[in-house]
């Protein structure tokens, strides 16, 4: 808002007192310049009125219009950008909040996947361990029996072997 202003009434009345009063200022004592009360103060407070009342139409009125177009524009101006601020700390904390909700869901599928990841890979080991826990079973009962086949072939050649070696050893047929 404009300060408050001195209305162009009051101005012109002032002004007029102004007018009127100068000869009776001027004084007897011979030290000023005597006017005369005549027609023309009246026609040149005619010319004044008529002079001011036209400034203020077209130049004083117009301007006053244009500086309070200019502060209502100021004014609104600046409370859009309140406004608009207001929205972007909202935006922005909307943001952040989203930001950490974001992270936080993240971090708990994280450790859901970890904790998936290392019951799968506790199950595939044990499937794994009882694979070659068969595995070897499987194996040494293989062996067991290869080794067992192998026992009885020998058996049958140990009569064999046994002349052989005395043969070898003794020198002669036993």
């Amino acid at each position: 808002m404009l300060p408050r202003r001195i209305t162009p009434a009051a101005k012109a009345l002032f002004m007029g007192s102004l007018l009127l009063a100068t000869p009776a200022l001027a004084g007897g004592d011979g030290g000023g310049v005597r006017l005369d009360l005549d027609f023309s103060v009246f026609i040149q407070l005619g010319i004044f009125f008529v002079v001011f009342f036209m400034l203020k139409a077209l130049v004083f009125q117009p301007y006053l219009t244009a500086l309070d177009a200019r502060a209502a524009k100021t004014t609104d101006a600046k409370a859009e950008a309140q406004a608009i601020k207001a929205r972007a700390a909202e935006l922005e904390a909307r943001y952040h909040s989203g930001k950490a909700d974001a992270a936080a869901r993240a971090n708990a599928e994280r450790q859901a996947l970890r904790v998936d990841g290392l019951g799968q890979k506790d199950r595939t080991v044990g499937e794994a361990r009882e694979a070659a826990t068969t595995e070897v079973a499987q194996a040494r009962a293989k062996i067991e029996a290869e080794i067992e086949q192998a026992r009885g072939q020998l058996m049958g050649q140990v009569d064999d072997i046994a002349r052989l070696v005395v043969t070898k050893v003794m020198g002669r047929e036993a």
